[in-house]
């Protein structure tokens, strides 16, 4: 007996609820990475021409405007965690996992609501974490969300979690081809990292293809009542196998 295929994607919507959480995440993800951009700016600035702001009649407005913006900034942050546990997702999924709090379970939410990606593969290449070869000629991702995830997968290793357990394992595999290739003198080999920084970047990406496949099935599980999601794409070579999100 075959499984029943889910509904087409058109279809599928979380609740009213819900999604009017999700929207507002969304305006918040926007306005967060707004002011995230105007500090930098700022700071730039201030470098550039501190011998300006740093006599009168300037002196005090960079350390003004800056504590203005790190207040604001705040300020959206705790909505967007107030908001993040809201939605089902936090108990179901977030609030499970070491290293990821309400501020990231938010952003993720208000991003990319995985009801909006057809498979976990889509998801993915989205967010910038699927193969290079999986992109073709066009690299079309926001590297925003991308460093996010970054931030995200090297949490999972300072809360030593069962992600980082499997970035090790990973990272010694990819480490052991590197070592391979060096000895059979073929460098160039496509399967084996190039050095020690290139093997940790294989091994994060496949801690972040994990995760979002993760994200994804209970997603669609909790909150769309779906059994029986898109499988994600694990047949990559030294992926290994999909570990379901139990385990973790």
């Amino acid at each position: 007996m075959t499984e029943e295929a889910p509904p087409e994607i058109e279809e599928l919507k979380p609740p009213p609820e819900i999604l009017k959480i999700e929207e507002a995440l969304h305006g918040l993800y926007f306005l967060r990475k707004r002011l995230l951009k105007d500090y930098i700016a700022l700071e730039l600035l201030y470098q550039k021409k501190k011998e300006i702001y740093d006599k009168p009649p300037l002196n005090g407005i960079y350390s003004a405007l800056a504590k203005h913006i790190k207040k604001t900034k705040r300020d959206v942050e705790r909505i967007i965690e107030k908001l993040a546990m809201m939605h089902p997702m936090w108990n179901s999924f977030f609030a499970k996992i070491k290293g990821i709090g309400p501020l990231y379970a938010g952003l993720i939410l208000g991003r990319v609501p995985a009801w909006k990606f057809a498979n976990p593969s889509r998801l993915r290449k989205y967010v910038g974490w699927a193969p290079p070869h999986v992109y073709g000629d066009r690299r079309a991702f926001d590297g925003h969300l991308k460093s996010l995830f970054y931030n995200i997968a090297m949490n999972f290793l300072k809360q030593k979690n069962k992600y980082a357990s499997q970035y090790y394992e990973w990272r010694k595999q990819e480490e052991e081809k590197m070592v391979m290739a060096t000895k059979q003198a073929v460098p160039t080999i496509k399967s084996a990292p190039r050095n020690k920084k290139h093997a940790h970047y294989r091994a994060i990406r496949k801690v972040i293809s994990m995760f979002l496949a993760h994200y994804y099935e209970v997603y669609w599980r909790k909150v769309l009542k779906i059994q029986n999601p898109p499988k994600p794409y694990f047949m990559i070579k030294g992926m290994g196998e999909y570990i379901p999100p139990h385990v973790f």
